[in-house]
């Protein structure tokens, strides 16, 4: 078997490991204020959610 991994395939997941880890650490949250929406094609649409931190510096 061949479990070798190439570059451009192993820093996206080194960078999605190490993004998930921040994320750990900072306890951040960013919760969507609804998780439906509906919405007619062409015309526009606004998205929002809330954010929260454990880190005072944030």
């Amino acid at each position: 078997m061949n479990y070798t991994m190439d570059i451009t395939m192993m820093i996206p997941v080194a960078l999605l490991l190490f993004l998930a880890f921040l994320g750990l650490i900072n306890a951040d949250m960013i919760t969507p204020d609804s998780t439906e929406v509906s919405h007619v094609e062409g015309s526009g649409l606004t998205l929002s959610c809330s954010y929260s931190s454990s880190n005072p510096q944030s």
